[in-house]
């Protein structure tokens, strides 16, 4: 397991020198120039040109790359050109908004797709298996920032229960904080349990079908017995891995809620920097979401053999 585990992380070399060198890359040919958005358009030339060569900008592009990947191999992300602080501070003061919508939208997630798709499976072909499917399509089918715009219609403005926008820290108080994350967590969550129950209920489906799950009929256990302890447990197996997938996908999510939000999360921090032009932030975001991508796969591999002893990694 160990070797495992040490190769796995091994693999994060390559992931960092293709992300870094692709996100560069496509960041410095989009169109614009950090010099002139700071400095306004009023600027001369000689003034554009003066700041470009403080902040290194007028050096070819292989130049920069080099030298920016000298500093993310020493844990080093650099520095934002408008914000004047180390990019990894910048991530880190932003990381707790996010972290947090990111585990409450997982939490509800979960909490609504595993019993549902277990219970679909259960009553395949019924009135509830129907409007399992009905709720899996419109979850997979409607976007984010729709659910949310409808959701603050109806919820903060209409019946004003919730905040319209805006971010309460967790150190004012656990409820203020829950009601300022609310809804964004249930718009992001309403597209990630679509597509975690549906995996849900195909899986149970099949396992229902497996020969241990007859022969557990046939020895007389009723059917909560059966799903309880044959058929969620190795369900689960499959499911993982789009749960692991879903994880992943709430951190990309969240760029386009957290804006509609107006919460002051990573995704917020990406669209502020790529408004700006600011690479330095733009690269250390997309970098730091790459690791967590691949450490999240290297969880739910783990977690593979948690739940089931036959799987081994040598």
């Amino acid at each position: 397991m160990a070797r495992y585990v040490a190769g796995r992380l091994a693999a994060l070399v390559p992931v960092v020198l293709v992300v870094g060198v692709t996100v560069f890359l496509l960041i410095h040919l989009i169109p614009g120039d950090p010099a002139q958005v700071i400095l306004g358009p009023d600027a001369s030339a000689a003034q554009v040109a003066q700041l470009r060569h403080a902040l290194g900008l007028d050096r070819p592009i292989y130049v920069q790359l080099v030298l920016w990947f000298e500093r993310v191999l020493r844990g080093d992300l650099g520095n934002s050109i408008f914000l004047r602080r180390p990019v990894a501070q910048a991530i880190g003061e932003h990381l707790g908004p996010t972290a947090g919508l990111t585990a409450l939208a997982e939490a509800l997630a979960l909490a609504v797709a595993i019993p549902s798709g277990v219970l679909a499976a259960w009553k395949q072909h019924s009135r509830f298996d129907q409007a399992f499917m009905l709720f899996v399509l419109l979850g997979v089918s409607i976007p984010s920032f729709w659910t949310g715009l409808n959701l603050i219609a109806a919820f903060a403005v209409s019946i004003r229960l919730f905040p319209v926008a805006g971010y309460v820290s967790p150190a004012r108080g656990i409820g203020p904080w829950l009601g300022s994350l609310a809804l964004p967590a249930v718009a992001l969550a309403f597209t990630q349990a679509g597509l975690i129950a549906r995996m849900a209920r195909d899986s149970t489906i099949d396992v229902l079908a497996e020969d241990y799950v007859r022969t557990a009929r046939s020895k007389g256990l009723d059917e909560a017995a059966v799903l309880a302890r044959h058929a969620v447990r190795n369900a689960l197996i499959p499911t993982l891995t789009v749960v692991g997938t879903s994880l992943a996908n709430l951190l990309s999510g969240a760029v386009v809620v957290e804006t509609v939000f107006v919460l002051p999360g990573i995704g917020n921090l990406v669209v502020q920097s790529i408004s700006r032009r600011d690479y330095p932030v733009i690269e250390g975001v997309v970098l730091f979401v790459a690791l967590v991508y691949v450490v999240l796969n290297l969880l739910v591999d783990l977690l593979y053999a948690a739940l089931d002893p036959r799987i081994q990694y040598g």
